[in-house]
């Protein structure tokens, strides 16, 4: 029942069905029957791509069909499949099946084809049917996505724009190569801005070759003012086939200025100061100061950095780069002069879109000026020792002066104080000692003794210096003291600063008293004389520096104390009145006994007064012995007979009757003549002195001297030796050696010896200048015996002439010699270094070996004849006990005594054979 047409399609007759047959049935004699079910893709209307993955697939089957599923594939040209998908439960009709696993990067045409599982009705196994293919394109490959941003007209060569200005263009290519195209792009920050929009749409500016160009125009106020943060951009992109795809650019606006770090210093000259601040030197030697500044701009790029000197004149430094980042400036601290602080500077910096800043005024640290100091103080009250002056001697006696001098030994504290309000105070000052008369330079080092707060304003303290002053160390030698026995130490107090820089705050020249001068008095104490003075004044027995002095005056003993013991401190041991008085020097044994005899030239006396035993100042003892028809008028000396003390007198006068030497002797408690003596020598004329040595009695007189030996309680007449001149009178007795007699004449020769005896076959008959030595020619009478050392005879003249000879030879010792005194001058005493002289005007003078004279005081005008002064040693320099009609001073010298021995004889004085020393020289 079939018609078939010619081109091979037959059309079967379907007959009239009721119902009507549904879909995939055809009515068949009246009957529906069931057809095979027919399966078709439609055309997709896009792209196929991950995207857009659904493909309509249609099924024509009739009811009973039971549909297994729908597999779907894509294949490209190549029949590689490039996508596929199923549905597990298809249905009758239109079908959406998902691809997946497609096939990635891909692009082109493709056909698509689904195949149908299904089972007929009563048919025993499962079938299937495929579509036709239907051709459709391709796309799994996103876009490439590149952002430019196109540099604005106001930006920086590197592209930085600044925060003012229009709208910035940012450019995003995005390249779809063969694939379906751009559809679209989007612009959004990564960190999304406060006062601007976070996302911004592309507008399409060209398509070319699968290339589209989106333009989005950002406003400026994306970046947060003050800032120059690069601003992280993303830009997504999507193509038709909603492939996507996202790049990154950044957005540089630049509202900050560059950013200027801490300095740093390069100088390594810089000191750390008082204040903890690196301090350098100023003044207009002074050296550069380098120093580094970082300085960075993280947007547009650093233009320039400058620094301004603010407060000293001259043009500013060169900024000078360096490859670490940083800039150098070399400043100039020589321009700071006469002042200390702050070398203050301003640093400006740019950027290259002319962003600025300035920092607040730096600095460094520069100092051209020395610290200030005080003018040392001497605390007068700290004077040690305390003792120096007894309780006895009033203040104005006393050389401290209640408390507003110092005595030549003392120890004293004097402080002053350093301030320095630039680079602080240096740990060493110093204390510098200098006399009026230049005599004195010394340095002191000072002790701090802590700081307080001072009127710096970076607060930096005053410091306080102290330091023990030592005058025996420090200043050893003071002369050219003024009237009132005080010479003036300018005390100069030294500052240093951290620098060096040193200065001196000292009184002016002339000033005599204050701050800044250490008043010292050359004299520790002085009693009060009512009359003249006999002699030299002995020392009694003690410690070196703690002898007492006897002084003897020419007061009349009767109702007059004219003997006086003075301790060292000035107080008095003892006084006695010698009657009838005292006419000559005196001796002193070794028991402290002292030996005096009056002026009178008949019936003259001897007194011997001793030491008060308990050492009170009760009037001592006095045992005299008197001699008939002879004066004594002559020093004794001290000699020892069977172990005891005796005392050897030369007569000055004696009648036809009397005698003309003595021997005298403490006997129990009175004086007491010698068996043996007196006795007279058969020596014409009378005596003008008389020394001792070794058993011998040097008698001064007409011819020059004679020597005596001692034998028993007297002298041996037959052993007199003369020296072999009659016309060289002496009017003092010679000074002696082992085996010399040195002696002065008078009247027209004038000269000084040295002699030796003149012995044969152990017989010696006279005494004769020693050969080699020339006899030195004074020009005036040589009145006093004469005293030498190891190397020098030294004398004075009646008119006021210092003479210094040879020993060996006679011939002046320097040059200089004779030493010409203002006055006339008592006999020299030998110091360790030179002879000390007392002059007639009251002149107190050192002269040396080599014929300087130093003028140590004056103790003003003496009435008559100078005496010569008993000198003690004390731990510094000695102590010369000066008797004046007025007053008896101790005088601090700056040179120990000379010590006796059997070749030095230091001083014209009869205390115990010169002052203790050489007891072999009274044997």
């Amino acid at each position: 029942g079939a018609f078939c047409a010619a081109s091979g399609i037959c059309l079967a007759s379907s007959g009239t069905c009721t119902s009507a047959c549904g879909e995939g049935e055809i009515c068949s004699g009246s009957v529906c029957a069931v057809l095979k079910p027919v399966v078709s893709v439609k055309t997709p209307s896009g792209p196929i791509s991950p995207a857009f993955p659904q493909i309509a697939v249609h099924v024509a089957a009739a009811v009973g069909i039971a549909l297994h599923g729908i597999a779907l594939e894509v294949v490209d040209n190549s029949l590689k499949a490039v996508a596929s998908g199923s549905l597990d439960a298809p249905q009758a009709g239109d079908n959406l099946v998902t691809l997946s696993k497609f096939e990635a990067n891909t692009v082109g045409s493709v056909s698509v084809r689904a195949t149908l599982r299904y089972q007929l009705p009563r048919a025993a196994a499962e079938e299937s049917i495929s579509s036709v293919a239907v051709p459709a394109t391709y796309d799994s490959a996103p876009p490439t996505v590149a952002v430019s941003v196109p540099p604005a007209s106001d930006a920086a060569p590197n592209g930085w724009v600044p925060l003012t200005g229009g709208a910035l263009e940012v450019l995003a290519t995005v390249d779809d190569g063969a694939g379906t195209g751009a559809q679209s792009a989007t612009l959004s920050f990564d960190t999304c801005p406060a006062s601007a929009p976070c996302a911004y749409n592309g507008a399409v500016v060209s398509r070319s070759n699968g290339a589209t160009v989106f333009s989005f125009a950002v406003p400026r106020a994306v970046q947060a003012a003050g800032s120059e943060a690069p601003l992280a951009i993303t830009v997504k992109a999507q193509d038709v086939a909603g492939n996507q795809a996202q790049g990154t650019g950044i957005v540089r606006i630049d509202d900050a200025p560059p950013q200027i770090g801490a300095l740093g210093l390069v100088s390594t000259t810089g000191v750390v100061g008082e204040d903890g601040m690196t301090w350098f030197v100023g003044g207009s030697s002074a050296p550069d100061v380098e120093i580094s500044v970082p300085v960075a701009d993280s947007g547009a790029g650093l233009s320039s950095l400058t620094l301004h000197l603010t407060d000293v004149a001259g043009p500013d430094p060169v900024p000078i780069s360096q490859a670490d980042g940083t800039v150098h400036f070399i400043l100039p601290a020589s321009r700071v002069v006469a002042r200390e602080g702050a070398m203050h500077f301003t640093l400006t910096a740019s950027d290259l879109l002319q962003h600025a800043v300035t920092t607040p005024p730096d600095n460094i640290w520069v100092d051209d000026v020395a610290p200030t100091v005080t003018l040392a103080k001497v605390d007068y009250s700290s004077a040690a020792p305390s003792n120096a002056c007894a309780a006895s001697v009033i203040s104005s006696n006393c050389g401290r002066q209640g408390g507003t001098r110092l005595l030549r030994d003392d120890v004293a504290t004097v402080s002053f104080d350093v301030t320095d309000c630039g680079s602080g105070v240096a740990a060493a000052s110093q204390l510098s000692l200098t006399t009026t008369s230049g005599g004195v330079s010394s340095n002191s080092s000072m002790a701090a003794r802590g700081k307080s707060p001072s009127l710096c304003a970076n607060g930096n303290g005053t410091h306080h210096y102290a330091v023990s002053l030592n005058l025996g160390v420090q200043a050893p030698a003071l002369d050219k003291a003024d009237m009132s026995g005080i010479v003036i130490i300018h005390l100069v107090a030294n500052g240093l600063d951290r620098l060096a820089h040193a200065t001196h705050a000292g009184a002016p020249p002339a000033a005599i008293s204050g701050d800044g001068l250490a008043l010292v008095s050359l004299w520790r104490w002085r009693v009060p004389m009512t009359a003249t003075p006999v002699g030299s004044p002995a020392l009694l027995s003690g410690n070196a520096g703690a002898r007492p002095v006897v002084v003897a005056t020419d007061a009349p003993g009767t109702g007059n104390t004219n003997l006086f013991a003075l301790g060292a401190d000035g107080s008095q041991v003892y006084s006695a009145a010698v009657a009838p008085g005292i006419g000559a020097e005196i001796a002193v044994d070794s028991n402290d006994a002292v030996y005096a005899v009056d002026a009178i030239t008949t019936n003259s006396t001897l007194n011997i007064v001793r030491r008060p035993s308990s050492g009170s100042a009760a009037a001592p003892d006095s045992p005299a012995c008197t001699a008939s028809n002879t004066g004594f008028v002559n020093a004794p000396a001290i000699t020892s007979i069977s172990g005891k003390e005796v005392a050897v007198v030369a007569a000055g006068y004696h009648s036809s009757t009397g005698s003309n030497l003595f021997l005298f002797q403490d006997q129990s408690g009175a004086c007491g003549k010698l068996s043996g003596s007196p006795q007279l020598l058969p020596i014409s004329g009378d005596f003008t002195g008389v020394t001792l040595a070794s058993g011998v009695a040097f008698l001064a007189e007409a011819r020059g001297f004679s020597s005596v030996k001692q034998i028993g309680n007297g002298f041996d007449a037959t052993s007199i030796v003369t020296y072999n001149s009659a016309s060289l009178p002496s009017s003092a007795p010679p000074s002696l050696t082992s085996i010399f007699a040195i002696f002065g004449s008078q009247a027209t020769d004038q000269s000084v010896r040295r002699t030796s005896e003149v012995c044969s076959s152990g017989v010696c008959t006279s005494w004769q200048t020693v050969a080699g030595f020339t006899p030195a020619a004074a020009l005036a009478n040589l009145s006093s015996t004469p005293v030498f050392d190891a190397t020098n005879i030294w004398t004075v003249d009646d008119k006021g002439l210092v003479y210094a000879w040879s020993t060996d030879k006679g011939v002046p010792a320097a040059p200089a010699f004779p030493v010409t005194l203002t006055s006339k001058a008592a006999p020299p005493v030998l110091l360790q270094g030179g002879a000390l002289l007392v002059q007639q005007d009251g002149g107190i003078t050192i002269v040396n070996p080599q014929g300087a004279a130093l003028a140590l005081w004056n103790v003003g005008s003496i009435a008559g004849s100078p005496v010569a002064p008993a000198v003690d040693a004390l731990a510094v320099g000695g102590i010369a006990y000066v008797a004046t009609p007025t007053w008896v001073y101790a005088l601090h010298v700056p040179s120990a005594p000379l010590s006796a021995s059997s070749a030095v004889w230091p001083r014209p004085g009869r205390d115990s054979c010169n002052s203790r020393n050489a007891a072999s020289l009274c044997q």
